[in-house]
């Protein structure tokens, strides 16, 4: 199987309970989104390094152009505009990633108001269609059970399936680390991707989720 199809979506559940050190809650998420960028930059010769972005997105061809694996991804400053704003929290720090017909991705990162040092961060990924098929069946495989159990660090911690706005979504929390994600499936190919230290629990990254405008996300076209 080729590694380009597979190591993405398989990346998506490895992380799905990553943890930050003690201490280190400020880079903590910006490195684990450079870390997805970076292993899927290694095997692509052709991917521009995480910060940069290409001007403008790829043109949309017509439908006898495009073969599986060859679907025009919106670009990043598209994926943009449908991060949310997380009441008491404020954005400090934003990334792009772009790779033609691989991986477009804006990150987000915001800070509590009151506790600079409880971070939520927020992926937003257009990928290309072929890792569609191993991820549905990832997903699939949590909703037919209703949760799947993760060892971290040998801290049993379970993935919940949930749907949010119609939208299929795998939800966790970690007691020990105090570390809640949330991972939504929009269309085929597209992902929301939360993380927030210092929780209590996935219900604030499940209501704002529900702010968001999912259904335009997982419907656009890009021009």
């Amino acid at each position: 199987m080729n590694m380009k199809v597979v190591i993405f979506p398989i990346l998506i559940l490895a992380s799905l309970f990553s943890c930050a050190k003690e201490g280190a809650e400020k880079d903590a998420g910006l490195q684990d989104s450079i870390r997805v960028a970076q292993s899927v930059d290694s095997v692509l010769k052709e991917a521009i390094r995480l910060g940069d972005t290409t001007n403008s997105p790829d043109p949309m061809p017509g439908s006898a152009e495009v073969p599986i694996g060859q679907l025009p991804l919106l670009h990043s400053s598209v994926l943009a505009q449908f991060h949310p704003n997380p009441e008491g929290f404020y954005r400090y720090r934003s990334l792009a990633y772009d790779s033609a017909l691989v991986r477009a991705e804006s990150v987000s990162f915001f800070k509590d108001k009151d506790d600079t040092t409880r971070i939520l961060r927020c992926v937003i990924v257009d990928q290309n269609e072929q890792t569609a098929n191993t991820l549905i069946k990832q997903i699939i495989e949590v909703k037919k059970q209703g949760f799947k159990e993760f060892d971290v660090s040998g801290t049993k911690v379970k993935a919940y399936y949930t749907e949010i706005k119609g939208m299929p979504a795998i939800h966790g929390y970690n007691p020990v680390k105090n570390v809640a994600t949330l991972n939504i499936l929009c269309g085929d190919h597209r992902l929301v991707l939360f993380r927030e230290d210092k929780a209590t629990s996935t219900e604030h990254l499940l209501s704002l989720a529900k702010t968001m405008d999912l259904q335009r996300l997982s419907e656009m076209v890009p021009q």
